[in-house]
């Protein structure tokens, strides 16, 4: 009798992990969820960089890589610097957890890119709103790759 009631107790709890785990499952899959984690993406991403950063929806590919729709990134007179259609993040989901979100990623593959590097008047160029200052170090040292782009350059005078 004792056994039937572990057995159901265990049974109940298995079931309750399984219902919970599909219900991240589905909300994470959701538009809810997709706009909500576009919308923090853009404000960390314009965090880390000190620029203005829009993105799209964001889609989980698998717990190692998720994809960010329609990328812009602005330089610091709010002009657009690039574009992308889509950015997919690959990462390690340990890593996550031991370090920070940046040193976690592995990969990000830019896809479909137009970039407009165009210099000031005052001679520098709208691409070093991006670079960090000679001894700020980086965290992330993953691989950047870029598929599918157009690079478009003005020079001033």
């Amino acid at each position: 009798m004792k056994g039937r009631i572990v057995l159901v107790a265990i049974g109940s709890f298995i079931g309750m992990l399984l219902l919970c785990l599909a219900g991240s499952w589905y909300y994470t899959n959701s538009q809810a969820f997709m706009k909500l984690a576009g919308r923090t993406v853009s404000e960390q991403a314009t965090e880390l960089l000190g620029t203005d950063v829009r993105t799209g929806a964001v889609r989980i590919d698998s717990l190692h890589a998720l994809t960010i729709e329609d990328v812009t990134l602005y330089d610091k007179t709010g002009e657009e610097l690039v574009q992308a259609a889509s950015v997919k993040v690959k990462f390690s989901l340990l890593s996550l957890f031991q370090k920070s979100p940046v040193q976690a990623i592995d990969e990000v593959t830019v896809r479909t890119v137009s970039a407009k590097l165009v210099q000031r008047e005052d001679g520098s160029w709208n691409y070093e709103d991006l670079i960090q200052k000679q001894g700020q170090g980086s965290e992330f040292h993953g691989v950047v790759l870029i598929e599918d782009g157009i690079l478009d350059g003005r020079m001033a005078g």
